[in-house]
């Protein structure tokens, strides 16, 4: 399964700093910051790390909007949308964010992998291949839809 970009609808996935109570003036700030932060994976650095070393915004402050936002994000997929408040928060201790580069891939075709994904931003490409190595195309995933539940729930 490898990222892909998506461009076709919006995601009802709410940002980061749309969870924390600072000034926009920072936030733009930091975004522009946050471009200039790209690793050698083509990964930024995250907003909120670049807004707590701005001092725009405490460790505490950050890990609330965190969990305001994991929890939000949980309650988007269809796997989790029954479950209450509470529930969420407690499951949403379990979750950690990951950044996927496009066109990276992140589950492997065969092997045994119990991780639990969730499509937050952008398009996964689910795909096996043949005996010959050939890509077969099986479907796009978008937002809120759960990647390796197989997996997990087994």
């Amino acid at each position: 399964m490898t990222n892909t970009t998506n461009t076709d609808k919006p995601s009802t996935f709410r940002r980061l700093a749309e969870y924390l109570a600072c000034a926009q003036g920072a936030i733009k700030t930091a975004l522009q910051r946050q471009a200039q932060t790209v690793n050698k994976e083509g990964v930024p650095k995250r907003l909120g790390e670049i807004l707590q070393e701005q001092g725009s915004v405490s460790a505490e402050e950050l890990d609330a909007a965190i969990k305001r936002q994991r929890i939000h994000r949980l309650r988007q997929c269809y796997v989790f949308a029954s479950l209450s408040q509470p529930e969420l928060t407690a499951l949403s201790s379990r979750f950690r964010e990951v950044s996927v580069p496009e066109g990276y891939q992140f589950i492997y075709q065969d092997e045994v992998d119990p991780t639990l994904y969730i499509l937050s931003v952008g398009k996964a490409e689910v795909y096996r291949t043949d005996f010959d190595s050939n890509w077969m195309h099986i479907d796009y995933l978008e937002p809120g839809e759960p990647i390796g539940e197989m997996g997990y729930f087994q």
